[in-house]
Parts: C-alpha cells; sequence; structure tokens
C-alpha cells in the first residue's frame, strides 16, 4: 500500500503511466474505445 494515495488514485496513476492513447493516426473510433477501457480500468471495473 502506498502512503498517502488511495487505492483508486494509486490504480489510475499505474494505469495512466502504461497507456498513452494519443498515438498519432489512430482511428477516433479506436481512440475512444480506448479511452472507455482506461475510464473502467480506473474505476474498476471488469473490460
Amino acid at each position: 500500500m502506498a502512503v498517502g494515495l488511495s487505492e483508486e488514485c494509486a490504480r489510475g496513476v499505474i494505469i495512466q503511466g502504461f497507456l498513452d492513447v494519443r498515438i498519432k493516426g489512430l482511428p477516433e473510433a479506436l481512440s475512444g474505445m480506448i479511452t472507455e477501457m482506461i475510464k473502467k480500468a480506473k474505476a474498476g471495473e471488469a473490460v
């Protein structure tokens, strides 16, 4: 457990650290799907 961070905040930091959906040339539809998956993962929902 990280001191000073909630579990939710820590999860979000880890997920955002590994994913950057701003990939040049990535279709808008795919970018939107990835963004939604990240939101669900940060909320602890199944993807």
